[in-house]
């Protein structure tokens, strides 16, 4: 009986620390804007979805003919296997 105990405090602190991180994003998103800013996470996201836009993509490819990457071990799970 005393692990189910546990587990279901476990399960509300476990619930409670994930709206507090809600919070926390939220506040960070909203101060951001207000400041006009971006993080490195917005602007990776910002080009993937400028290269999801057919023709940016298509003059993106026919202007260069490679992509030179500094500091590829800091490139995130996603983009190495993209």
């Amino acid at each position: 009986m005393p692990q189910i105990c546990f587990d279901l405090q476990a399960k509300d602190y476990a619930l409670e620390v994930i709206e507090v991180l809600k919070e926390v994003e939220r506040r960070y998103r909203e101060k951001k804007q207000s400041l006009s800013a971006l993080d490195f996470d917005d602007l990776q996201l910002r080009a993937l979805e400028l290269l999801d836009q057919p023709a940016v993509l298509t003059r993106a490819t026919q202007r260069y003919r490679f992509f030179l990457v500094d500091e590829f071990q800091d490139t995130n799970e996603c983009a190495a296997r993209g």
